[in-house]
């Protein structure tokens, strides 16, 4: 669970350890801050015994000797000091801390990850809250208290619903100013630092219960505690409060490689960006296009996806807006014709009327066009946004008009202005009308707040299993034995029994140990055949010969036998080898990928793409989260580039979709019921086969956790 950080945030006294008298010095900016924006002399303490006062307070010369106990005491100390700082801190009853110093475990010194060691010790012996260390500290505009050494910050004290949250202080910084440039008022700015025992999903649970806060704009590094994080950033959504994440940086897959296609498909990033959408997060690649998508949100205007118009006076100007949305993914849909018919009788005949909507220079002649033009735009139901390319004075021409229809409708209204002199953006901003310099933002700024808005795996909840009934593990002596032989990986043998077990549909086959028993296991399950090679050390077999595919009668199964033997003992000498398995080959269907991967942060992750063994030449995939339910499956597939193929394509039958999709359903509760037991599962290829004959799975991989045990370590956490 987070922490209710209301002694550290919502502090209403503080003492500032390490004071200065030099405005320039980390223990000083924070005092010349508080005192330059006004906060009450009588609940500001210094301590310092090199000072009798700063600024007219008094400094006294220790902790001990504070006339009370404040809430929060802001550590402007060495690294070395702050434990012992904080101790006398607890003894005297303050409750929160905020620590400056550096020189921690981001040191990546033995003694910077000691000391932060015994930092999360001390938080959890005590029950203090401790932000940092390492961090800039916090503004919070509302209570005006800046404990933070960023002068700036508290220069600019206008509070607004807007907090900031984030693993930097300079990006911290960084939003807080690209912000007030763009009108943006924030209620709080946090700088969460190391993280060593407040990390940023305790921040986002706190803001997600702040009356001041309807919106928090985050910078992402790393998520510590991802179950948390889910259930905090779903309790923003469920309060209405919008959540804008920026995350950088890519984190590197563990020493041991991965094994499955999935694995390769779904890396960290891929995850991220996977949990973001589902979770109703709005993000961005920078924090400039971060800014812009909040500038979106605060207008109020909530474009579903049904499309934008796009209006210039410049017919190459409407072509490359036009090229940018399709890039983007914004539709740009024609004009009804009751919308057309309302401009053409307006726009020259040599102007475009369906959308684009080109006025033409005549505009600059005759203006009296222009709100018959924003009246059609405005009742039109095929729109939900409108992007007018207007530039210079002629915008303050415009402004008045581009104003009163923007009151008029819901419709997202945003102007480009790539020219110089006009006066009137602050006045459009204003109303509700967004500008941008740069075609580029202002395409993707509106791309991203349609993909926001209309997106369904937004509306995603976490839960148990989701297809009706729970899956059981019918086959649990297979993992057992696999336990007990120290190994990781189940063969295919080995991982198609545990899956039909929980009913998911196999190919048939038989495992052989010797080319007799292939020749007569091929006899029974009718031509043609398939022969594959089975080793716990073997995971993708057609990479060293260890498939023959299409063997259509015994002597063709007997030589096949004999020369996959062969390749197979000269390309991997040291592999054990349990048989060859003879599998039923399945003649059609369209070959799909479905896998699930276990992601430390997430939790599984489900993956389905286009399979076969190009799978990661040319990635065709969706994402999700578990649990996967039908109209999740079903949107997974749609996503695909060539989803077409799954409904016949050039003469080709309709493949199963239906059976596809109670498949990954099916597949998402197995995972669950298999718990943790599980890091990787993939079948590949599954064969879809045409409507009404269902699915088969013809291979698969699973690959078992890492045993904890009893004795190891919990993460670094704060106190309960």
């Amino acid at each position: 669970m987070s922490l209710p950080l209301a002694p550290l945030l919502d502090a209403r006294s503080l003492v500032i350890v390490g004071a200065s008298a030099d405005p320039g010095r980390t223990g000083g900016m924070p005092v010349a801050s508080l005192r330059e924006a006004g906060f009450p002399a009588e609940r500001l303490l210094l301590v310092n015994p090199k000072y009798d006062a700063i600024d007219g307070l008094a400094c006294h010369p220790s902790i001990d000797a504070l006339p009370f106990a404040p809430d929060l005491a802001v550590l402007a100390v060495r690294a070395a000091d702050v434990l012992p700082t904080l101790e006398r801190c607890h003894a005297i009853g303050i409750r929160a801390a905020v620590v400056f110093a550096s020189g921690y475990a981001e040191s990546g010194e033995n003694d910077g990850a000691r000391l932060q060691a015994e930092l999360v010790a001390f938080a959890r012996r005590s029950g203090m809250l401790v932000a940092g260390p390492n961090c800039i500290g916090f503004a919070n505009n509302h209570t005006g208290v800046f404990a933070t050494f960023i002068r700036h910050i508290a220069r600019r004290r206008e509070p607004g619903p807007i907090a900031i949250a984030a693993q930097s202080g300079n990006i911290a910084a960084l939003l807080r100013n690209l912000g007030l440039d763009s009108g943006l008022r924030f209620s709080c700015i946090v700088s969460t630092g190391n993280e060593a025992c407040v990390d940023l999903t305790d921040y986002l649970a706190h803001f997600a219960a702040d009356p001041h806060t309807e919106a928090v704009v985050g910078y992402v590094e790393q998520i510590r505690r991802g179950p948390e994080f889910v259930r905090v950033a779903l309790a923003l959504r469920r309060a209405g409060k919008a959540l804008f994440l920026l995350k950088v940086g890519s984190s590197a897959k563990g020493a041991e490689a991965t094994v499955s296609h999935t694995a390769a498909l779904a890396g960290r990033d891929v995850v991220y960006r996977t949990a973001f959408r589902q979770l109703g997060i709005a993000s961005a690649t920078d924090p400039h296009r971060l800014i812009d998508l909040v500038r979106l949100w605060r207008t109020g205007r909530r474009p579903a996806g049904r499309g934008a118009c796009i209006v210039s006076l410049s017919g190459a100007a409407c072509a490359l807006m036009a090229d940018h949305l399709a890039r983007d993914g914004v539709a740009v849909p024609n004009s009804s014709p009751a919308t057309q018919a309302r401009l053409r009788a307006v726009v020259p005949t040599y102007g475009m009327v369906a959308n684009p909507v080109d006025l033409t220079g005549q505009v600059t002649s005759d203006r009296s066009a222009f709100p018959a033009v924003l009246a059609a735009i405005a009742a039109a139901d095929e729109f939900d946004a409108a992007v007018f390319y207007v530039m210079g004075e002629l915008l303050d021409v415009m402004a008045p008009e581009l104003l009163r229809a923007a009151a008029a409708c819901e419709k997202l209204f945003i102007v480009i202005d790539t020219a110089e002199g006009a006066t009137c953006h602050d006045a459009l901003e204003a109303g509700g009308i967004v500008v941008f310099r740069d075609i580029h933002r202002a395409s993707a700024a509106l791309a991203g707040i349609v993909r926001w808005r209309a997106d369904p795996a937004g509306r995603w909840e976490p839960g148990a299993c989701r297809s009706g009934t729970a899956a059981v593990c019918a086959r649990p002596e297979i993992l057992r034995a696999a336990r007990a032989g120290g190994r990781r990986q189940l063969t295919e043998v080995e991982a198609k029994a545990l899956l039909a077990g929980s009913g998911l549909p196999m190919v048939s086959e038989t495992l052989a140990h010797d080319a007799d028993a292939a020749a007569a296991a091929a006899a029974r399950l009718g031509w043609p055949v398939a022969l594959k090679i089975v080793s716990p050390d073997i995971a993708h077999k057609s990479e060293i010969g260890g498939v023959r595919l299409g063997l259509a009668d015994v002597a063709a199964v007997r030589d096949a036998h004999a020369r996959l033997r062969a390749d197979v003992a000269r390309q991997r000498p040291e592999a054990r080898i349990d048989g060859v398995v003879v599998q039923s080959q399945v003649v059609g269907g369209v070959p799909m990928l479905l896998g699930i991967v276990r992601d430390p942060i997430f939790g599984p992750v489900m993956t389905v793409g286009f399979g076969g063994v190009e799978a990661e030449l040319d990635p065709d995939v969706a994402h999700r989260l578990l649990p996967v339910d039908a109209a999740t499956a079903d949107g997974m597939l749609a996503e695909l580039r060539r989803s077409r193929l799954l409904d016949g394509f050039r003469g080709s039958p309709a493949a199963d979709r239906a059976a596809l999709v109670a498949l990954m359903v099916a597949l998402s509760d197995v995972m669950i019921a298999l718990g943790d037991d599980i890091d990787e599962l993939e079948l590949n290829p599954v064969l879809v086969l045409p409507r009404g004959c269902g699915v088969v799975a013809v291979d698969a991989l699973v690959r078992l956790s890492v045993p904890t045990t009893g004795g190891a370590a919990a993460a670094p956490r704060e106190p309960a």
